[in-house]
Parts: structure tokens; C-alpha cells; sequence
């Protein structure tokens, strides 16, 4: 297995204690032995030498593992939506009185109801042998819910899956079915109390049935000495549309993956993404999507802030299956990077083997444009406070494309809270 560094050591630690301690269902407890069999056996976690993971060399980068206590566990913290009116699910609390869902005939399931009695949605099969969030949460995996929205529901609201840290290790499972031609928004949040450093896995597992129109909204607002390994599985069936918009305002170390299998004719899939970065924190967002039917599109725009020390990186794999003629798949990733000591790395691939499509990727690496600045500038605008507003400007367009008001008032809210906060970061520009 080769060396372990103290972090795989006291991972390999949990990993042991929940296999031999957690026994609420016997198969469930099986499979996650095998999984730590396997896990161990592949050499724990990823360096950079596995492809997927050049840019994040886990097994170096990470450094703190939070040990539970019987107290933390018990800690239950909330804090107040993303959305005023949204519905809440908050991990490490009591279920909240659900009305509202079950008039809509929306069913939600503690993760302890799912490993007890409905195992087979509880998939913690890895992705593939290099899957290590999935082996991570796989094993340990312990709080989450169940969701199943069903046919023709209309979500008037978000619905919000909260989880709050406060110096602990948490992991989570998410599986989610839409039904056909639903329509719901679910916003994805996660966001820390103190600056005791947490560790969170979590997997998201959703099925976007025929017609169904959702947007999925994924807020990383940790501390900077958080540690976030996340996870969006998605099968999209036909005619469906699923837009995603994700925000990183920067923890510590994070790596969010997509994994995107686009199964149904004319369906169409979208990713909007922000990465704000600074000091010596390390966002990796990575998307494996595949093209696997005709008639079918995707467009993906990151855009990224990079200061100080930190690292960017995002990674978008696309791949365009024989079958999939007709379908159109763009990429493209814009970076700010204001510091000659930060790095943005951009990894586009694509694998087309279908002759009717339209496929592209694009990237750029640049600084706030001079004359812009100047401009500001001439009317008795600080400069630190020209660059904020410009790099406002500059992500903001990417939430442009919610088509909820009090949405984007909210995502532009917590936006202009992180420019504010770190303001004075431009003035050693």
C-alpha cells in the first residue's frame, strides 16, 4: 500500500471504527467493508499521479482530519436560508414539520429509515476505482435524506439541504428522485460556525424524470480551514432540463465533482459556476459529462476570482457517445487571476465519436481590464474598491441565468458580502 500519511492513518481509523461499530443494517455493514477492503487496497487516497486528480494531489494536500466526539456529534446548529421562504432540511437537527412538501405529495426520509428499509437507494457503489470521495463516503456515510418528489409536482419554493459545521467531520448521502414533469429549485448548502477546521463528503444521487425542470444550486460557504469533497451524480431522462449553479466562496481545500449522464432525448443540461479564491485555498471543480443519446445539449461557464496564494482548477470532460448525433455540448472557463503567486489550471476535454454535433471549449486567463479600472478611478473611486466592483461584475454574469428574481437578490447578496469582506485583498494588487 505503500507509505500512509498521519491524515490515511487516522481516516483508515474511522473507516474501521463505523465498519466495526455501525450495525444497523447487516448488508449495508458488509458492503461497507468491502468497500474499506478495496479502498485500502487501491492505496487510500489519490495522488497526482492518477489523472483525474493531477491537479489535487489528495493524499498530500490533505492535511487535518477532525476526530468526533461524543459531544460534537450532538451538536445541532442551523442558520437562517439561503432563500427566506424556503423550505429547510438541516442536517444534525430534528425533521421539521413538512406540510408544505406533503401537500404536494413530496416524501422525505431520514438517512436512518433509508439504510433500514429501502437499502436499494442507498447506492455507495463507487463511481470507479479511482472514485475516493465515493469510497470516503461510502464507508462512513451516516445523516442525509431521501427525497421523492413525484409527477406533475410544482415546488413553489426552494427547498433547502442545510448543513452547519462547527470543527467536525460529517458525510452525507442525498438521493433524489423528480418526477415526470416536475418543477423544483434545491439549493445544496453547506457553511461553518467557527474556525475549527471540519472535514464534509457528501453525494448527491438525482434522477430528473422525463419533462422535469430543475435547478440545483450548490453554495460552499465554509471556513478557510474546512475541507469540502462533494459529489452531483445525475441521470437526466427525456425532454428533461437541469441547471446548475455553483458557488465556492473559497474553504480550505475543496473538490466538487459532476457526474452527468445525459440518457434521454432532447433533454438539456447547464452549469454555471463561481470560484472565489484566496489566500492558500485550493477549489477544484471537476465534470465528467456523457452525451449518451441524439438530440441532446449541454453548456457549461465557469468563472473564476483568484488571489493571493490560492489555486483554481477546473476540469470539464465531455463525452459524445456514437449514438448522440444531433447534440451540441459547450465549455468555456474565464479566470481573474490578480496575483503572479496564485494558479488557475483548465483541463477541457473532449471525446466525440458521433459526426453530427456541435462541440467547443474555450479559456481565458486574464486581469481586470485597464481602462475599465482608469475609468472608475477618474471619478474618486478607490482602487481597491474599482477592482471589487469589476470583479463583481465579471461573475455575476453568470448567475444571470436564474430565472428567479429573489434568487439572484439572494446569491448577489452573499457575492457582494464575500467582495466586501476581502475588499482590502485589491490593494496589493
Amino acid at each position: 500500500m505503500g507509505n500512509i500519511t498521519t491524515v490515511e492513518t487516522m481516516l483508515l481509523q474511522a473507516c474501521e471504527k463505523v465498519c466495526e461499530e455501525y450495525f444497523r443494517n447487516q448488508s449495508v455493514s458488509a458492503f461497507r467493508k468491502r468497500l474499506l477492503c478495496d479502498f485500502r487496497d487501491r492505496g487510500l487516497l489519490p495522488t497526482k499521479k492518477i489523472e483525474n486528480w493531477h491537479y489535487t494531489d489528495l493524499k498530500n494536500l490533505l492535511k487535518i482530519f477532525p476526530v468526533n466526539t461524543d459531544e460534537s456529534s450532538l451538536i445541532k446548529e442551523e442558520c437562517e436560508c439561503l432563500v427566506a421562504e424556503s423550505i429547510k432540511l438541516s442536517i444534525g437537527s430534528p425533521q421539521p414539520l413538512l406540510s408544505a412538501l406533503q401537500e404536494k405529495g413530496i416524501k422525505v426520509f431520514p438517512f436512518s429509515y433509508i439504510e433500514d428499509k429501502d437499502e436499494k437507494s442507498l447506492c455507495l457503489e463507487p463511481i470507479d476505482e479511482h472514485d475516493a470521495i465515493g469510497y470516503i463516503n461510502g464507508i462512513l456515510v451516516q445523516d442525509g435524506y431521501k427525497v421523492v418528489i413525484p409527477d406533475e409536482c410544482q415546488l413553489d419554493v426552494p427547498l433547502e439541504l442545510q448543513s452547519v459545521q462547527r470543527g467536525e467531520q460529517r458525510h452525507l448521502r442525498y438521493p433524489i428522485s423528480f418526477g415526470v414533469n416536475s418543477k423544483a429549485t434545491v439549493i445544496e448548502r453547506y457553511t461553518s460556525l467557527t474556525n475549527q477546521p471540519s472535514l464534509v463528503s457528501s453525494i448527491a444521487d438525482i434522477k430528473v424524470g422525463k419533462g422535469a425542470d430543475i435547478t440545483w444550486i450548490i453554495v460552499l460557504d465554509q471556513d478557510v480551514e474546512d475541507t469540502h469533497l462533494g459529489q452531483l451524480r445525475v441521470v437526466l431522462e427525456q425532454n428533461a432540463l437541469l441547471k446548475v449553479f455553483f458557488i465556492n466562496m473559497g474553504q480550505g481545500l475543496s473538490r466538487r465533482e459532476l457526474s452527468i449522464d445525459v440518457e434521454g432525448e432532447e433533454s438539456r443540461f447547464m452549469l454555471r459556476g463561481i470560484n472565489l479564491l484566496k489566500g492558500q485555498t485550493h477549489g477544484d471543480l471537476s465534470m465528467f459529462l456523457r452525451h449518451k443519446v441524439p438530440n441532446t445539449s449541454s453548456t457549461s461557464i465557469v468563472r473564476s476570482i483568484v488571489l493571493e496564494k490560492s489555486t483554481g482548477i477546473f476540469q470539464g470532460a465531455v463525452y459524445v457517445s456514437p449514438e448522440s448525433q444531433g447534440s451540441n455540448a459547450t465549455m468555456a472557463s474565464n479566470t481573474l487571476l490578480f496575483s503572479n503567486e496564485g494558479n488557475f489550471f483548465v483541463k477541457p476535454e473532449l471525446e466525440i465519436f458521433a459526426d453530427d454535433v456541435q462541440c467547443g471549449h474555450g479559456a481565458t486567463v486574464s486581469n481586470i481590464n485597464q481602462d475599465h479600472l482608469y475609468y472608475l478611478m477618474t471619478r474618486n473611486i478607490p482602487k481597491n474598491k474599482a477592482y471589487s466592483m469589476l470583479s463583481h461584475a465579471f461573475i455575476s454574469e453568470v448567475i444571470s441565468d436564474l430565472n428567479d428574481e429573489v434568487l439572484q437578490l439572494s446569491i448577489e447578496k452573499l457575492l457582494s458580502s464575500w467582495m466586501d469582506k476581502n475588499n482590502k485583498l485589491y490593494s496589493t494588487i
